[in-house]
């Protein structure tokens, strides 16, 4: 622990698993004091009681068969009690159920899984989680890359797709000659986490595996609620099967709303009101993700100028700390608007967001033209971090899941 002199106001880090950290503008900065949790002997897939159970209500075939690190939850014998409001963990993109090989985006809840149990007294009848979409982030996208750019210029590059003949890891000098470069493209550069993000769409059918995923949990399990914990692009999934029926979604048939169903739902690094990796004008047709209509474009703002010598705002600036102290009504994916209309009830009896200024993917200060992008209307908690990474916000926080959902 330090005793840093008080020059200002001091701010505090609010996710428990820090102790005493300080800002940057205090003389000396305490070290993260986390707790780590090891998710030994957390494996699947979902247990023979359950499978059974869903080949005999016609859930079989969209459920099972997932493999020991792409699904878990279950009673271990019939009629194992199930004492404890059952929990449904939804992953992001590129992620999985349980811990693979592979990065810290293929982490899956065996943190989370593993703590609740040995913390929470939670058996496998009271925790569940499938996959959705490809784990291989080199083979669910166009591309992946590493940017390492060893130019003295200050360039802003934009790779198209059909630059790309395999997956890359390195751009050197030689190479960047090869790619697109023009000052009226300038896009980013994107890290190589929020590019490999990109290349994923909302679907109708991943939100229809999901929702009947849940209600396959509630009736085997017969709990009148459940908990719903969910991370990144796995939030607007869980909001989306949570509100039911989404016609602007393909006209999506996902049946009546859940949220009178769902007492506490966690949302981890979402992105509610578009993401500013999505404000420029081409980004809808070049990465899925950003689509206008079911995408995270946050496209164009209405943020009064905080100077007489500016007009007008650029895309490049969305993410400005400066705009959190102005009303900024953007305009942003359609998909997004409908599940934020004021008029809809909560999706859930209790909400938490959590976010981090040190999010490479949602972006730095949370910010989307002056909005923080992760809070979900009706929010009742929330927990913002300033050292964790997009992912590590899943994993180094199981303390305080389990302290919100214990409630």
């Amino acid at each position: 622990m330090c005793n840093p002199r008080k020059q200002g106001k001091n701010k505090f880090i609010s996710l428990k698993v820090y102790k005493y950290s300080w800002s940057k503008n205090q003389e000396c900065e305490c070290k993260t004091e986390t707790e780590t949790i090891t998710p030994d002997n957390v494996e699947g897939p979902l247990t023979q009681d359950f499978q059974t159970w869903l080949s005999e209500h016609e859930y079989y075939e969209d459920l099972a068969g997932f493999g020991s690190r792409n699904s878990f939850g279950g009673r271990k014998f019939k009629n194992q009690p199930i004492n404890k409001r059952p929990v449904i963990f939804i992953h992001g993109n590129s992620d999985g159920a349980l811990t693979e090989p592979g990065g810290e985006w293929n982490m899956g809840w065996s943190n989370s899984i593993s703590y609740f149990m040995k913390k929470g007294g939670y058996t496998t009848a009271e925790l569940y989680a499938i996959t959705y979409g490809r784990r291989d982030i080199t083979k669910s996208y166009f591309f992946n890359y590493k940017l390492k750019l060893e130019c003295d210029c200050k360039c802003r590059i934009n790779i198209m797709p059909d630059n790309v003949e395999e997956p890359l890891t390195h751009i050197t000098k030689n190479q960047i000659s090869k790619t697109e470069i023009t000052q009226d493209k300038v896009k980013g550069p994107l890290t190589s986490d929020f590019q490999t993000w990109l290349f994923e769409q909302i679907t109708c059918r991943t939100a229809t595996r999901l929702r009947r995923f849940v209600n396959a949990v509630l009736a085997y399990t017969g709990a009148e609620e459940i908990d719903i914990i969910a991370h990144s692009m796995g939030v607007t999934y869980a909001r989306i099967i949570i509100q039911g029926d989404m016609p602007i979604l393909h006209n999506c048939k996902l049946g009546n709303p859940l949220n009178n169903k769902i007492k506490n739902f966690i949302a981890i690094a979402g992105a509610n009101y578009g993401l500013c990796g999505c404000s420029d004008r081409e980004g809808e047709t070049r990465m899925p993700a950003c689509d206008k209509k079911f995408g995270f474009w946050s496209g164009i703002n209405n943020c009064r100028p905080i100077s007489l010598f500016i007009s007008s705002y650029k895309a490049d600036q969305c993410g400005e700390e400066f705009f959190k102290y102005h009303e900024c009504k953007g305009t942003y994916g359609e998909l997004l608007k409908h599940l934020n209309e004021p008029s809809k009830p909560k999706d859930a009896k209790f909400i938490a967001v959590f976010w981090s200024s040190n999010d490479t993917i949602i972006g730095k200060y949370n910010l989307v033209w002056g909005h923080k992008t992760s809070l979900i209307p009706g929010t009742d908690e929330i927990y913002e971090d300033e050292r964790l990474t997009h992912y590590t916000l899943k994993t180094a926080t199981v303390e305080k899941q389990l302290k919100i959902i214990k409630k």
